[in-house]
């Protein structure tokens, strides 16, 4: 992997190598851990994966220290995140408020900023320069706004008039003219996430940017070009209208791997993400990246992280076959048995996933609506049947305390008892749409009982298996306990 093969030209032609799907195979790595962060740098190659964004938080002390460890694998550099909203400083609310943004009658200092006046993005462009020089390195830039459902965007009378994605172009355009002089040959991505899905119908992005698109609620049951599921044929609407605005210069964001997305429960899709890659190179994108939570991910979504690599390599493989070569990688002489549990996994997996019944409002897997009532009832069965397929594939783990056989019984248990919680919220939620408070009540009581005893059980899982994120991640599960608990006393409130 030396330096100055690192291209996409040199990439395609590996000697003895079949042609690469995509010219940029990359994780975007998110662990407070910097050893498990250089474990996964050192994986990379390995897979042959050749780009990496460390962190959301646009930290460029840590990226920074890990350039000897890309320089030896011939990975390159990305950087960025949730971070462009923190390029405004909020000290200025006071004497300046008219740069931010206006909300219910009145200027705010939280959220995104108004991209209606010349200073912000002076301010904005300013700091681009001053982030681009502490990282010299990097010619990925990834500067996303506010990480809010709904979006936090400016209402003044010249920002109401456009859209979300409109206002976040006026400022990365802003920046990528800063970038252009700065690092000639940099580029910047437009972001399509939650409200900036919709690429801008009244603006044209600089030459040096690119479509970043992140489909986070879209259906994991489904390709992602199923023309079958109608909630993803929405989400590959957007794709196709990111298109013609910003050509080929396309690349996507996945979430094979988030276990903020699926609050914990660990995922086995790699018929999807098999089905998806294809899709995306069929339609020109020639960047891929998935996201990764360190250990944690490599213990709640090793089949999905292994099939994406596999796949970013090489579209058009066959499923059973990768899952298959995955076990014999893993599992050594216990492969067979647990085959056969990877099967059950991942039918309980699409069961818990299967969105095609929602409309692209659904947000979140954990507070997942009650309407159309039909679906929601034929979802609900099929997350039961989940929790039964998983307490079956227990059964087929053989007795051994070979590692990895250990650590995935101790997945697919928890798994059992999370979606166990899962059906109980969801039985709930169909009472309290239906106004059938004590019915209600005793399914939430259900579900946060077991969530509560699920948030215990994660913290003792051993950290070999669940590294640093072992003792974050239960707070996801006490967050929708936190929800269920507001909505037995009829005031339903959610903040993530």
């Amino acid at each position: 992997f030396a330096e100055a093969d690192f291209s996409p030209d040199a990439w395609r032609r590996l000697s003895g190598r079949t042609e690469t799907s995509f010219a940029t195979r990359s994780l975007s790595v998110v662990t407070p851990s910097a050893t498990e962060l250089r474990a996964v740098i050192d994986w990379m190659p390995k897979q042959r994966l050749n780009s990496v964004l460390i962190g959301h938080d646009g930290n460029p002390t840590r990226a920074r220290a890990m350039i000897p460890e890309l320089d030896r694998r011939g990975i390159r550099l990305e950087i960025g995140g949730h971070i462009l909203p923190r390029w405004l400083p909020r000290d200025l609310f006071a004497s300046h408020p008219e740069y931010f943004r206006f909300h219910n009658g009145a200027r705010r200092p939280d959220g995104n900023f108004c991209t209606s006046h010349a200073n912000t993005l002076r301010i904005l462009r300013e700091h681009a320069v001053r982030f681009a020089r502490e990282v010299p390195e990097a010619n990925i830039f990834h500067l996303w706004a506010d990480d809010v459902e709904g979006g936090s965007w400016c209402a003044c009378d010249l920002c109401r008039p456009r859209s979300g994605a409109e206002q976040l172009l006026t400022a990365i355009n802003a920046v990528a003219d800063a970038l252009q002089t700065e690092r000639p040959g940099a580029t910047v991505d437009f972001v399509l996430y939650h409200d900036t899905l919709q690429a801008p119908a009244h603006a044209q992005p600089r030459p040096n940017i690119f479509a970043f698109f992140a489909p986070r609620e879209r259906c994991y049951a489904h390709g992602i070009g199923d023309d079958a599921c109608p909630h993803n044929a929405w989400y590959a609407a957007r794709l196709r209208a990111a298109r013609e605005c910003f050509g080929d210069r396309l690349a996507v964001f996945e979430y094979y791997g988030d276990l903020i997305l699926w609050r914990c429960l660990g995922i086995a899709i790699p018929a999807t993400i098999l089905a998806d890659l294809a899709w995306y190179r069929s339609l020109g994108v020639d960047e891929i990246q998935a996201l990764h939570f360190g250990q944690f991910s490599n213990w709640a979504y090793p089949l999905n992280l292994y099939t994406f690599a596999r796949a970013a390599w090489e579209t058009g493989l066959d499923g059973d076959t990768v899952t298959q070569q995955f076990c014999h990688a893993r599992f050594g002489a216990h492969a067979a048995n647990i085959r056969e549990a990877y099967s059950l996994f991942e039918q309980a997996s699409r069961n818990t996933l299967a969105y095609d019944g929602y409309d692209h409002t659904a947000f979140d897997i954990r507070d997942g609506p009650a309407h159309p009532a039909e679906f929601a009832r034929q979802h609900l069965r099929l997350v039961e049947r989940a929790a039964e397929q998983m307490e079956t594939a227990l059964a087929k783990m053989p007795d051994t305390d070979h590692r990895a056989v250990c650590g995935d019984r101790l997945l697919f248990q928890f798994n059992r008892d999370n979606l166990r919680a899962l059906a109980a919220q969801m039985r709930g939620r169909q009472h309290e749409a239906a106004g059938t408070a004590a019915p209600m009540q005793a399914e939430y009581d259900v579900a946060i009982s077991l969530l509560q005893d699920l948030q215990t059980r994660l913290r003792d899982v051993p950290r070999v298996y669940t590294g640093d994120w072992g003792a974050i991640a239960p707070g996801q599960l006490r967050m929708i306990a936190e929800l269920l608990h507001s909505a037995k006393q009829g005031r339903r409130q959610r903040d993530w």
